[in-house]
């Protein structure tokens, strides 16, 4: 709920079915129902009552000759400030910042290089040459005992 409204403001609201534009019990379980029932996609709106009626009287009260929820006026926000660049130190954090995340991304990349230098070591054999050496080198054990 929204903090900065009054209570008598919050009392009004109610849930509004995004699809259908049915409004709703504020229960999970009547939310649930509905979807299920109406195989809807899960999302609601919170609409007070004054405009839910103003819609209905707009776009008619048969559910197919509804408009969906965004033509019902939202309340006003407030107005975006332009972006505006962060002040001189939080420039100096940022670049910071974004040579850290170059240099991971070279430390990532280097690392992915490395392993698909293993990966071909792999597949050219390199496990053959180590059972080849391993082969050799019980040969020389067998000769040393023998003799």
């Amino acid at each position: 709920m929204d903090a900065a409204a009054g209570p008598e403001e919050n009392a009004s609201l109610m849930w509004v079915c995004s699809t259908c534009v049915d409004k709703v019990v504020k229960t999970d379980r009547s939310m649930r129902d509905h979807v299920k029932k109406k195989r809807h996609k899960m999302q609601w709106e919170r609409v007070s009552e004054t405009e839910y009626t103003q819609h209905m009287k707009q776009y008619g009260g048969r559910a197919k000759d509804r408009q969906p929820l965004a033509v019902l006026p939202q309340q006003p926000q407030q107005p975006q400030q332009p972006h505006q660049p962060p002040p001189p130190p939080l420039q100096q954090e940022v670049a910071e910042l974004r040579s850290q995340v170059a240099t991971l991304q070279a430390e990532v990349e280097e690392l992915k290089a490395r392993q698909e230098g293993i990966r071909v070591y792999n597949l050219k054999g390199g496990n053959d040459l180590l059972s080849q050496e391993r082969e050799q080198l019980t040969e020389e054990i067998r000769k040393l005992k023998a003799e």
